[in-house]
């Protein structure tokens, strides 16, 4: 595992900033769950800082001036590199519940696998929520090498 990580150490007030990221992995396996994109949702509200968002409360209409005088402008370049292959094992029972968790034949599995990848994700966080309506958009670069897809 190699692991780059590029982030400012001064920054103008609310000035933006971009985060890289960049993982190399020799080699491999993950196995996902549901809720982990409920914890990577949550670290970027928390890392754009804007209260509203992180505590699911409305904005205070005046005054909110404290979200946006404390909001941070991000946009974060994830690189990840999978270099000796890798394999993705997504579990796919009904509400995505695991099995006896010590016996990998009780549940149902979909695998992805590559003898490499190469996976870029950018998302820019520009645009105070608070101020306006706003989506983010998110641009995904993934290039596999001999790629495979197995139900079990």
């Amino acid at each position: 595992l190699k692991l780059l990580m590029e982030v400012h150490a001064e920054r103008a007030w609310n000035g933006r900033q971009d985060w890289n990221t960049a993982v190399k992995v020799y080699s491999g396996e993950l196995w996902p769950l549901y809720d982990h994109h409920l914890f990577f949702a949550d670290l970027k509200d928390a890392w754009t800082h804007v209260p509203e968002l992180y505590y699911k409360q409305p904005a205070r209409v005046p005054p909110f001036e404290d979200s946006v005088l404390h909001w941070i402008p991000l946009q974060y370049m994830c690189k990840v590199q999978f270099v000796d292959g890798v394999r993705v094992r997504m579990v796919c029972n009904p509400h995505n519940a695991l099995g006896r968790h010590n016996d990998p034949d009780a549940s149902n599995y979909v695998t992805l696998s590559a003898a490499f990848a190469d996976i870029t994700i950018l998302a820019p966080v520009l645009r105070c929520p608070v101020l306006q309506e706003n989506e983010t958009v998110y641009s995904y670069d993934i290039r596999l090498n001999r790629a495979e897809a197995c139900l079990s």
